[in-house]
Order: structure tokens, then C-alpha cells, then sequence
């Protein structure tokens, strides 16, 4: 999962997909699902809000720390999923042969930082709605 700043929208992209896999195939899956900013310096907590927006779903973001996106990652990937048009042509510029593998998530994920914990509220039903579309696309893959 790709944004900016790797603090808001993937890190709750993050836990959400890994609660909707999790839902979907139990413990009988093996993928690990992670989050990275394209302009993320290492080591930034998660925004408050979105950690208040997660634990109403019962999801622990409070221990989530940012990172940027490397290269290594991008490569290492099985999909990259990114938060907007942007976020995927940085990633592409970055690793140009992960066209095939590196999708936006449905139309752009709007940055909640700074928000309300309404707006952030408003953001993660957007992500969870999105999650949960590819959540049953990547658990239809593995039957």
C-alpha cells in the first residue's frame, strides 16, 4: 500500500486489507501486506486521527512507524497498490518494469491529514469499501 507520507492513508489501506484477507481466508494465507510513503521519512507514528478511525474497527495502527518506498520493495511486490494516479506514477518512475503489478485503488484516495476525525472517518470507509473489493478479487486468486 503506497501514499505519500505513509502516515495516514496506507497504513490504514494496510490493516484493513489484512483484516479483510484474514476474514476471508483465515489463517491458511501467507501474504504479507505493508505500507510505504513516496516521500516518507522512517520512523513517523501513524496520525492520530487515523489511529482513532482504525481502533473503531477493532485494527491497531498504534505501532505503526513510516517508511519510504524503495525500490527493493517495489520489486520485491506482488501487487503495489497505490492511493492515487500520483503515488503510482512515482512508484513507476521509480521501478518502470512494476507497470504490470501497481494499481491505484479505485479512483484517488483524498489525503485526510490534517482532518477531522470525521473527515478521516469518511476516508477509511472509502479505503475499507475498496480493501474489501480486492480482498475478494485476491481470495477468488488462491481457490
Amino acid at each position: 500500500m503506497v501514499c505519500y507520507g505513509n502516515i495516514c492513508r496506507s497504513p490504514m489501506a494496510e490493516v484493513l486489507m489484512q483484516a479483510a484477507l484474514h476474514n476471508r481466508l483465515g489463517d491458511r494465507h501467507d501474504f504479507l501486506v505493508t505500507s510505504a510513503g513516496t516521500n516518507a521519512f522512517d520512523g513517523g507514528p501513524a496520525s492520530s486521527p487515523g489511529v482513532q478511525a482504525m481502533a473503531q474497527r477493532g485494527l491497531d495502527l498504534s505501532r505503526h512507524r513510516s517508511r519510504a518506498l524503495t525500490k527493493a520493495m517495489i520489486r520485491r511486490a506482488d501487487r503495489v497498490i497505490c492511493m492515487t494516479a500520483s503515488h503510482r506514477r512515482s512508484v513507476l518512475e521509480m521501478v518502470p518494469e512494476a507497470a504490470a503489478k501497481t494499481i491505484t485503488l479505485g479512483d484517488d484516495v483524498p489525503d485526510p491529514l490534517g482532518g477531522t476525525l470525521a473527515e478521516y472517518e469518511a476516508v477509511a470507509r472509502l479505503i475499507e469499501e475498496r480493501v474489501e473489493a480486492l480482498a475478494d478479487e485476491i481470495a477468488g486468486e488462491t481457490e
